[in-house]
């Protein structure tokens, strides 16, 4: 489903943003020179704004048979939500 090092699955990640609601975040995701993938951007307030956001899309049946995932982060200090669905 992902493999950022052959770069399997980076086109099924999106990102959405405040703008959607009038809002002047911005982000973008990425892969860096490690093969992570980065997710980066400014937060605005603006305009009754104050999200960023980034999704991965994929097909119920790709899950099939995983028990588990991993997910290795690195903040900056604030309060992130992490949303399974």
């Amino acid at each position: 489903m992902l493999d950022p090092s052959k770069k399997i699955g980076i086109d099924n990640w999106g990102i959405v943003n405040d703008g959607v609601m009038g809002g002047i975040s911005q982000s973008n995701i990425y892969l860096n020179e490690e093969n992570n993938i980065i997710f980066a951007g400014n937060v605005s307030l603006e305009n009754n704004g104050g999200f960023a956001s980034s999704r991965l899309y994929f097909n119920r049946e790709t899950l099939t048979g995983v028990k588990a995932f991993k997910i290795k982060y690195m903040g900056d200090g604030n309060i992130y939500k992490l949303r399974l669905r």
